[in-house]
């Protein structure tokens, strides 16, 4: 008994916190959608045991339209963000929804990127010739050269981020580096459970980095929404799906423009 005892605590001890977890799943349905969001709600909440960071599918007829990751719960209801969404879909109320959840052990705490292991072997370098150009997108970072030097780029930068609502959080001239955030309106939320739960938080979190190269300076743009409600945190970057997607691009382009004038 001894043995087997010993045995069992340095099993617990070394093993993965997954290793004891089990995967179930929880059907429900879209109950309302905002046009030109990417939020909407979902008739699941505590009381399925969801947590936000639970991954999900919409599907409607068999067929896959997006997926989305939960990021505010109520008692009957949950708010949703979309993560990616099937090209010529729109998610509908009554959409059906399978949300695979994992538990067991293991603390919810999810800081991962919208992109699978299968894309990330895919060259996702994107270039917004026309509207915003000479802004590359290589996965969850935004490039784009300055014909300026590092110190008046990071002088525009603090500028154009003020001037856009944002709080700078971190400020390093030497290194060229700017971390800023900005809360995320989630009205639609709001409508629905109002201040039913304390200590929610819903934020823009961004990091810029500028770098000299020669005669012109390179800013590197990653970002992150972040969720957290009571205990519960969830973190993930930004993608093209995001509503905060465009708004990245326009501050790319008017530091460029302030710094270049």
């Amino acid at each position: 008994m001894k043995i087997f005892v010993s045995i069992l605590f340095f099993v617990c001890l070394f093993c993965p916190f997954h290793a004891f977890s089990e995967e179930i799943e929880i059907d429900s349905e879209v109950f309302s959608v905002e046009p030109g969001q990417n939020f909407f709600i979902i008739k699941a909440g505590e009381a399925l045991g969801v947590e936000i960071g639970d991954g999900l599918i919409v599907h409607r007829d068999g067929e896959r339209i997006a997926a989305a990751y939960i990021v505010e719960i109520g008692p009957e209801l949950s708010a949703v963000e979309i993560i990616d969404i099937e090209k010529g879909k729109m998610i509908q109320e009554g959409d059906s929804i399978l949300i695979v959840k994992k538990v067991g052990l293991e603390p919810r705490y999810d800081t991962g990127s919208a992109y699978t292991e299968a894309e990330e072997d895919i060259s996702l370098y994107q270039d917004f010739e026309g509207q915003y150009p000479g802004i590359l997108a290589e996965q969850d970072l935004l490039i784009m050269d300055i014909e300026r030097d590092p110190k008046r780029v990071f002088t525009y930068c603090g500028v154009v981020l003020r001037e856009n609502g944002f709080s700078i959080i971190a400020s390093n001239r030497a290194a060229g580096v700017l971390q800023a955030t900005k809360p995320i309106d989630l009205s639609l939320i709001g409508e629905l459970w109002a201040d039913a739960f304390a200590e929610i938080d819903h934020k823009l979190s961004v990091s810029f980095e500028i770098r000299g190269e020669g005669d012109f300076s390179r800013l590197t743009i990653s970002s992150f929404q972040e969720h957290s409600q009571k205990d519960k945190f969830v973190k993930r970057a930004v993608t093209e799906f995001s509503t905060h997607y465009n708004e990245l691009l326009e501050l790319a382009s008017q530091i460029k423009e302030r710094s270049e004038y």
